[in-house]
């Protein structure tokens, strides 16, 4: 599935460098979960996701109508979760490049982390992990990385039940002093099976789309608060080409404005005009101030 939507902009308190390192959604908007407005809006665009469709203009000139997702991290929808994945791969994929051509066999590490239940973890402190790894990292790490925070849920009969695992899964090919580095971490770090070169976009991406499952609606709502604009992956380089390359579709909708837009600029902007012409696309827009509608010229 082809991403059209519009990247939500990043603002971040932290000193993070945005431009490397575009987050999939831009961390700090605290809210109460109990505050009845954002919960009904967080359920509404979760029931409408893939519902609504948008028609664009496909690379061969088509007129295709797709549908639209909310690409939230809370929703469980197999095909947001797909849209998810497709637009960090695309966002970041230069990175994964130049973290694929560091090394020769890219290997995967588990940091472990923090158990405590869900409702008590806070944005503050899962940043603050995700810097300390990064900054440990930065001067260990014998090749490029990248480091995706997963929060895991506990679910129904497990020991752990009501509680929320917070972990981080690291793609580096290995570390000058892993004896040091555990030392610091002050946690266990666990060694995962090496990766395929080929595999390493999935492997690196599926974390920007992976949902918990979750036990009841208000662990849901808990999860959301959480995360909902928090910067959960970091990667050790930038992009080598810059934005990602624009793909090809474009929306109807922004083709409508633009073309109401110069309509405006060549009609509403140029009364004094010698031709005026009746636009049926502008219908639906106000006239600007002491210009009527039956002053047209049909």
């Amino acid at each position: 599935m082809v991403s059209l939507h519009r990247e939500e902009s990043s603002h971040s308190n932290f000193a993070l460098n945005q431009g490397s390192n575009p987050p999939l959604s831009s961390p700090y908007r605290n809210f109460s979960f109990l505050e009845f407005e954002k919960v009904s809006k967080l359920y509404e665009k979760i029931a409408n996701c893939g519902v609504n469709f948008n028609e664009y203009i496909a690379p061969d000139g088509c007129l295709k109508s797709l549908p639209v997702y909310c690409d939230n991290r809370s929703c469980d929808n197999p095909e947001c979760k797909k849209h998810r994945l497709y637009k960090y791969r695309k966002s970041h994929q230069a990175q994964i490049d130049r973290l694929n051509q560091s090394m020769k066999k890219p290997k995967g590490w588990v940091f472990t982390g923090y158990k405590y239940p869900l409702d008590k973890f806070t944005r503050e402190f899962c940043q603050s992990k995700l810097l300390e790894l990064n900054k440990l990292l930065k001067n260990s790490s014998v090749s490029e990385f990248s480091i995706h925070m997963e929060i895991k849920v506990y679910p129904k009969g497990h020991s752990n039940y009501g509680y929320a695992y917070l972990h981080f899964h690291v793609v580096s090919a290995g570390f000058r002093d892993l004896r040091y580095i555990r030392s610091r971490w002050k946690r266990q770090i666990r060694y995962e099976e090496a990766i395929n070169k080929k595999a390493l976009g999935y492997y690196v991406s599926k974390y920007a789309s992976k949902t918990p499952v979750f036990n009841c609606e208000l662990s849901r709502g808990f999860y959301h608060n959480l995360v909902y604009k928090l910067q959960m992956h970091r990667f050790s380089c930038s992009p080598a080409g810059g934005s990602p390359s624009p793909s090809g579709w474009y929306s109807m909708d922004c083709l409508i404005s633009e073309v109401k837009n110069e309509l405006k600029k060549d009609w509403y902007l140029n009364p004094n005009a010698k031709n005026k012409y009746y636009y049926k696309i502008l219908e639906s827009d106000p006239p600007p101030i002491n210009e009527k509608l039956d002053s047209y010229a049909y």
